[in-house]
């Protein structure tokens, strides 16, 4: 299949976005990338603004998007979590640290991220339910509480800025929200032990 004008100029500009952040790229260089003229680019993206935002929503929807799938497939919901997991560590292939430097000072398109993670966050509630129906979640999980616990998490950590502040990638920091969100952090041996105490 031939690729369009556009999606040329939106590949073009998202590698280079991957690469060296937003604030950096020019529409200049974005223009000698796909070897079109200025003109020609701003008659398809008439700022800069424009396709940066569509990087994100494009980035965005795509990672919602397979949550969604994966929740109305009927899979299990530990199948479920770990997708969510898993996209989220997937991120990295997507959105690099300089972007995600640029993200701090570009808050609208922080809050298109966040609406998006709303979105997942609603129907967290079904999965939760369905999970204590086929017992692969403890009944006595109050529901309610565990989703504000999960989607403060969310909020807190999965930023731009704590990212940065912590020098780790997505990936990294999923990883070890997943250990402690599902595994705990005591050892086989140590849950056993605070069990016979308890």
């Amino acid at each position: 299949m031939v690729e369009s004008l556009q999606e040329k100029i939106f590949n073009e500009a998202k590698k280079l976005f991957y690469v060296y952040g937003f604030k950096r790229i020019t529409m200049d260089e974005i223009a000698v990338a796909c070897k079109i003229s200025k003109k020609t680019l701003y008659q398809i993206y008439p700022s800069k603004e424009l396709l940066i935002k569509e990087c994100v929503e494009k980035i965005s929807f795509s990672k919602v998007d397979v949550i969604h799938r994966t929740i109305d497939s009927g899979v299990s919901v530990s199948h479920v979590f770990k997708s969510m997991f898993d996209m989220f560590r997937s991120l990295s292939h997507d959105v690099s640290q300089a972007m995600l430097n640029d993200m701090q000072l570009m808050p609208e398109m922080w809050s298109m991220i966040e609406e998006r993670r709303m979105t997942v966050f609603e129907r967290m509630g079904e999965i939760v339910e369905r999970g204590q129906q086929d017992g692969s979640i403890k009944k006595e999980l109050n529901i309610d509480l565990f989703l504000r616990i999960y989607m403060g998490i969310l909020q807190k950590f999965v930023t731009p800025m704590m990212f940065s502040e912590m020098n780790v990638s997505p990936s990294e920091l999923m990883s070890q929200l997943e250990i402690v969100i599902f595994e705990g952090i005591l050892t086989d041996e140590a849950r056993k032990e605070v069990n016979k105490d308890a």
